[in-house]
């Protein structure tokens, strides 16, 4: 019994699932902090895993990019201690989340079977699925009855509010983005299950309609860029190829795949603008059947107050609501360029190892990370505002690591992205396995067009992204390792 206690408190399959949870629930305001105290344990249960490997079996060096971790972790260390007056503890607690990113999400045990990380795999997607479908689902109902409301505590919106669906995510970014992974896994867990990339059981359909609506009422362009990156590469690795099969034609697999990438993005979005018209009287419907004997609705007048103040909510009767991103006169960026270029500039002062922490700018208290006296005034007020995000990975990592760790960074990315893409594009690869392995690949790379507007893949605590992306990472490069090992065995039994 104490072995098969020693077993689970050490394994790295189960504080996967709780890091997880406990950080999908960090993007859940409405649940009140309640992961408040599960997140300190669970960085330190993280530590304790890392150390009780490195004096035993240290599967955190059983790949080979543990060295260019390292070069990463190394370049940080520099930029904390060069900011040490002002940076020490928040750049230690962030260097330990970077430890269990790089030494304990990301690195499998290369002595399990194929079978058991894969089962684990499907597992740990279905329990995002349930979380992510819960929580899309709950929200979609604070659409119908069109309730919103601001948590006290942080100033965090919920519900329905300023035109779009926050529901109870932190962000209509966050909750979009997360069920576009949700469905995503759904695919990939498909395939795993029934082998069939489009063999959706009731509950992966059903959650599928969900994350959709929840898309269309959050009006998020990040996770539109993501989408839309994601069609377009399946489109080169899967419907050019299966063209190219059908017709020997390269010119004309190309043309084909082209035309139905087209049309696919036409349909979908004149789709999406007739589904969100309709959508738009969801409240108005729900609220004059569940109150009909009621006329205290708002006066046209008071929904234009309302609108005046940025808070409109309902209109008359069972008329229609606002859904859209912003207002109409916004800036297309949504104020992102401007939070760039003061970016930029922050990156201007520490180019070499960067501030080691952005969210020092926007402590109450007075901070030495930078000179505020070389930021513009437009800068410091777009910095504050921003509350640390800079709404871009890479000026983002540029202004933690500075030069040097965006260059260290991304010499692994190069070399990783090239590895697994030699790999999944193997030819003695099965029809399931490549459909497979391609999936989660291309879902990897989708997410580096959305960081072009936002910044989630690294230095960004618990975020439920960044923590899919490097577990995805770490799932395909075991499954390269154990590829190569069992061509390695059968080239050795040959001779």
């Amino acid at each position: 019994m104490v072995k098969e206690i020693a077993r689970n408190i050490f394994s790295r399959d189960w504080f996967r699932i709780i890091y997880l949870v406990v950080s999908i629930l960090y993007f859940m305001p409405s649940t009140m902090n309640i992961e408040l105290i599960p997140s300190f344990v669970v960085i330190g249960w993280g530590g304790m895993i890392i150390v009780y490997d490195f004096f035993t079996k240290r599967i955190m060096f059983q790949n080979k990019y543990w060295k260019y971790f390292m070069i990463i972790i190394f370049v940080y260390i520099i930029s904390i201690l060069l900011n040490h007056n002002h940076a020490l503890f928040r750049g230690v607690y962030n260097l330990v989340f970077l430890f269990i990113t790089f030494f304990l999400v990301f690195p499998f045990d290369l002595t399990k079977s194929k079978e058991a990380v894969t089962d684990h795999f499907k597992k740990l997607n279905d329990i995002f699925i349930v979380l992510i479908f819960i929580g899309s689902t709950i929200s979609l109902i604070l659409f119908m009855f069109n309730v919103s409301y601001v948590l006290e505590s942080n100033d965090i919106r919920q519900g329905f509010i300023e035109s779009r669906l926050f529901g109870i995510y932190s962000s209509p970014n966050v909750g979009s983005v997360l069920g576009y992974i949700s469905v995503m896994l759904s695919l990939i867990n498909n395939i795993i299950k029934r082998g069939n990339l489009y063999s959706f059981n009731a509950f992966y359909f059903f959650n599928a309609i969900v994350q959709i609506l929840f898309f269309i009422l959050a009006t998020s362009r990040g996770t539109s860029i993501i989408i839309i990156s994601n069609i377009f590469l399946l489109s080169i690795f899967y419907v050019y190829p299966y063209f190219k099969r059908l017709t020997l034609n390269k010119g004309l697999s190309i043309l084909t795949s082209f035309f139905i990438l087209i049309g696919f993005l036409t349909f979908s979005n004149q789709t999406i603008s007739i589904i969100r018209s309709g959508l738009s009287y969801v409240p108005g419907i729900v609220y004059t059947v569940s109150n009909p004997k009621q006329s205290d609705l708002m006066t046209e007048e008071e929904i234009i107050m309302q609108e005046e103040v940025g808070i409109e909510q309902r209109e008359l009767g069972s008329q229609r609501v606002v859904i859209r991103h912003s207002s109409e006169e916004a800036e297309v960026s949504s104020g992102r360029l401007n939070i760039w270029r003061a970016g930029l500039d922050v990156v201007k002062q520490s180019p070499l190892f960067g501030i080691t922490d952005p969210n020092l700018y926007r402590d109450t208290e007075s901070t030495n990370a930078i000179d505020e006296e070389l930021l513009s005034e437009n800068s410091r007020i777009v910095l504050d505002r921003s509350s640390g995000n800079m709404h871009n990975l890479f000026i983002q990592i540029l202004i933690t690591s500075g030069i040097i760790g965006f260059v260290a960074l991304g010499i692994y990315l190069i070399k990783y992205l090239f590895d697994i893409g030699k790999f999944v594009s193997a030819e003695n690869l099965s029809t399931n396995d490549y459909t497979l392995y391609l999936l989660i690949f291309i879902t990897m790379i989708s997410f580096f067009a959305g960081e072009l507007v936002e910044s989630r893949l690294i230095f960004m605590n618990r975020n439920v992204v960044a923590i899919v992306f490097w577990y995805l990472s770490g799932v395909l490069n075991f499954y390269k390792e154990k590829s190569m090992q069992k061509n390695k065995t059968g080239i050795e039994g040959e001779k």
